[in-house]
């Protein structure tokens, strides 16, 4: 049993890596980037300051290399910054986070209440 359990979480595993990567590999195929939206609001700036951004925010590093390094943050804990709420993305995600676990204890309660008697009628139909 605990060969099977493991087996499973690491296929779970590797089914979490390899999803992240086709996500992340998607929003990057993209057509623009975060330095092109930042850029379209500040009509002053230059060549030199968008290649800047582009080498400060990693967008001129290969697909790779700009996974790994996100990969590598997000596992540490860093998820980075949210321009759209000017704060760290932990601190947006946080608040939620009770409602969330909330929401996942129901549907469990629910999903335990429905399949615990329907296993033990179908147990019993084929007994």
């Amino acid at each position: 049993m605990l060969g099977f359990l493991l087996n499973r979480v690491a296929q779970s595993a590797v089914v979490l890596l390899v999803m992240s990567f086709v996500i992340y590999a998607l929003i990057g195929l993209m057509p623009g980037d975060p330095v092109d939206l930042m850029i379209t609001a500040d009509p002053k700036i230059t060549a030199a300051d968008v290649a800047h951004l582009r080498e400060l925010y990693g967008v001129d590093k290969p697909i790779i290399e700009r996974y790994g390094n996100w990969l590598s943050a997000a596992l540490s804990g860093d998820f980075g910054f949210s321009r759209l709420h000017a704060k760290p993305v932990l601190d947006v995600l946080l608040p939620a986070l009770g409602h969330t676990v909330t929401l996942l204890g129901l549907s469990l309660a629910l999903a335990l209440a429905i399949a615990c008697p329907s296993s033990y009628k179908l147990e019993q139909s084929t007994a």
